[in-house]
């Protein structure tokens, strides 16, 4: 059984990385950017960096912290398909 330190640990990198993604959206707004293809907008390639640091820097550190940045690192990668299907639906 897992006890609430490690669920937190776990699920609470993919809620901070939900919250720099909408950051990110917000920024493409700004910038007048939320209505172009993916691959134009910052947050895109902001997202795609941050990945793959968070993944890389889940090697480099001690538990609790790996799995944290982790989750976070995934939930970036998992908005890519996000991307795809709104570009494959217009």
């Amino acid at each position: 059984m897992k006890s609430t330190r490690e669920i937190l640990t776990e699920v609470g990198g993919q809620h901070v990385a939900k919250g720099v993604e909408k950051g990110l959206q917000a920024l493409d707004a700004k910038l007048g950017k939320a209505n172009e293809v993916f691959y134009k907008k910052p947050s895109f390639w902001i997202r795609l960096a941050l990945a793959g640091l968070c993944i890389y820097a889940s090697t480099k550190v001690r538990e609790p912290y790996d799995q944290t940045l982790l989750a976070k690192g995934v939930h970036y990668t998992t908005t890519f398909w996000d991307d795809l299907e709104t570009f494959f639906s217009k």
